[in-house]
């Protein structure tokens, strides 16, 4: 899980706090990015944040020489904390909060909610034995 919150950008539209139950988000000017900034400015994927060892990392494009942490020049990836400002361009985000989200495995999904059919849907049991025979 990946919070942040907008407090500067060029299209005031964009100001708020986002939440992604995602490890990685990127932020740029694709409608293919989790959010999407309109802004000459931005490129594809711009900011990329992502966590990695229970830590929160951002990352930006090639195109970019640099960002500003906390008001200090990075010109590589660099570790995040809970409320640091990140500001690139014309934008300014503040980091809310992140933890690592483990996602269950397709199969173990489907198990758990196989599982879970018969209080859910008793008449489905007898045609999926069918089905699967």
């Amino acid at each position: 899980m990946i919070a942040i919150e907008i407090i500067e950008a060029k299209n005031p539209d964009r100001i708020g706090s986002y939440t992604f139950y995602h490890n990685k988000i990127n932020l740029g000017s694709s409608i293919k990015d989790h959010i999407f900034i309109e802004d000459e400015s931005m490129v594809s994927s711009h900011l990329n944040f992502f966590i990695e060892n229970d830590k929160l990392y951002v990352s930006f494009n090639e195109t970019v020489k640099q960002i500003h942490v906390n008001k200090k020049i990075s010109t590589a990836t660099k570790i995040l904390k809970k409320n640091d400002i990140v500001e690139v361009d014309t934008l300014s985000l503040k980091i809310l909060d992140y933890s690592l989200t483990s996602f269950p495995g397709k199969k173990d999904y489907l198990n758990k909610r196989v599982q879970e059919l018969p209080a859910k849907a008793p008449e489905l049991i007898e045609l999926l034995q069918e089905l699967a025979e």
